[in-house]
C-alpha cells in the first residue's frame, strides 16, 4: 500500500492515514474476498445486488459491481473483468485501493482531497469516498491512530 502510495498519492500523510484506515477496516491489511451475509442478516439484500453477479468485494477495498471492475482493469491493465480473483493480488490490490480513493473511484466518485487537504482532515466525511458513511466513525479512529504512528517517523 505505501508502495502505490508512493506512486499515485500526493506525500500527504493524513491521506495515506485514511488510506491505510481504509485498509484496516475492510480486509485488515489482507485482499480477500468478501465474506457472504446470513439470510438472515438485513445487510444480506444490499448484498445480493452484485453478489450473484461475481463481482462481490474483494481486495483491500472490497471492490464491487462490474463497472468497477471494469475500471479498475483499464488502470492497472489486468483483466479484473474476465478474472475477478485477480483483485486478490497484493500488488493490483494496493493500486486499486490508493488510485481509486486518491483519484475518487468509489462511492460519490469524489476525491480523497475533498475530505483531506492542507493540514485539514475530514476523517468522518471522507468515508463517502468508499462507502456513503457506514462505520465512518470507527474508521476516523483508525485514521487518528495510524497518523500518529505515521508522525512519528
Amino acid at each position: 500500500i505505501a508502495q502505490a502510495f508512493r506512486k499515485y498519492g500526493d506525500g500527504d500523510r493524513q491521506k495515506l492515514a485514511y488510506i491505510l484506515a481504509t485498509a484496516r477496516h475492510e480486509s485488515r491489511f489482507e485482499p480477500k474476498k468478501e465474506y457472504r451475509e446470513s439470510q438472515f442478516s438485513p445487510r444480506r439484500a444490499n448484498q445480493d445486488r452484485y453478489w450473484l453477479t461475481g463481482y462481490y468485494g474483494r481486495g483491500f477495498v472490497q471492490l464491487t459491481w462490474e463497472s468497477n471492475y471494469k475500471k479498475m482493469s483499464e488502470f492497472i491493465g489486468v483483466d479484473l473483468v474476465g478474472d475477478p480473483d485477480k483483485a486478490l493480488n497484493p500488488t493490483y490490490a494496493a493500486r486499486i485501493l490508493v488510485y481509486g480513493m486518491i483519484e475518487g473511484k468509489f462511492g460519490i466518485k469524489k476525491p480523497l482531497s475533498y475530505y483531506i487537504n492542507n493540514g485539514t482532515a475530514d476523517y468522518i466525511n471522507a468515508r463517502r469516498t468508499v462507502n456513503g458513511t457506514d462505520k465512518a466513525a470507527l474508521i476516523a479512529d483508525y485514521a487518528i491512530e495510524i497518523e500518529k504512528e505515521l508522525n512519528k517517523w
